[in-house]
């Protein structure tokens, strides 16, 4: 399968980044934390993937999205800058066309007025599956799918932390880290020694410095040596006037 996803520069050595600590859904800004029930979701029982000539198509069936609907958004993580945005219906049903094939990994969230829903991955043909992964059991990703920025400025640059903590049997090896966008206003701070021994954690520095005043996305995907794991983490900021 092609792999043309967007390397990150190996930086082994730590670097050190001044950073002033701070979303936006559907375009606005970001709203108070809405009631539980109003949060909008994803059933992946009621979607389906199927392949067709130009690539895949993905289609919900009603309840396949709940909430106070928006839109839903699509990344092929197999493929660097394949992203879709399609309005959901009013009975949470959807279509849409993606360039990809069968066994892609596909990640899906919701936006509405009331919020963001956590991203959902799915792969398979016919039923959607839900992804997982071989080391999902022991090895621990702090957030696990999302890492949301607040407001930041333009110019400004605000640093938050991805976690691994290894409970697993042996020591793991990071082995390359890939972003899907390539979108500049993300940077990392990666750990010098890329071993991660038994039972301890080691941390991903990621900033956001906004060059824009709006939303801005991007999906880093972190591998393990010899290909035994990718995670694929999502980085959402919102940047705002000085």
């Amino acid at each position: 399968m092609p792999n043309p996803l967007n390397p990150v520069p190996r930086l082994w050595q730590a670097l050190v980044l001044s950073a002033s600590l701070g979303l936006a859904a559907c375009g606005i800004s970001p709203q108070p934390e809405p009631p539980a029930d109003a949060t909008p979701g994803i059933a992946p029982g009621a979607i389906q993937i199927f392949e067709t000539q130009s690539g895949l198509q993905v289609v919900g069936g009603p309840g396949a999205v709940t909430g106070d609907l928006c839109e839903l958004r699509i990344y092929n993580l197999e493929r660097a800058g394949v992203r879709q945005d399609e309005s959901v219906a009013d009975d949470g049903s959807f279509t849409v066309e993606l360039p990809g094939e069968a066994g892609d990994a596909l990640r899906l969230q919701v936006r509405s007025n009331d919020g963001i829903s956590e991203p959902t991955d799915i792969t398979g043909v016919g039923q959607a599956e839900l992804l997982t992964t071989p080391l999902a059991g022991c090895l621990g990703f702090q957030p696990a799918r999302e890492l949301a920025f607040g407001e930041v400025q333009v110019g400004e640059l605000d640093v938050q932390y991805l976690r691994m903590t290894n409970g697993c049997d042996d020591d793991l090896a990071l082995f390359d880290l890939a972003v899907l966008v390539g979108e500049p206003s993300f940077s990392f701070i990666i750990p010098a020694d890329p071993l991660i021994p038994r039972g301890q954690t080691r941390v991903i520095g990621v900033a956001f410095g906004p060059m824009a005043t709006d939303e801005q996305e991007e999906v880093l995907l972190v591998g393990l040596e010899g290909g035994s794991e990718r995670r694929a983490v999502t980085l959402r900021g919102l940047g705002t006037p000085r």
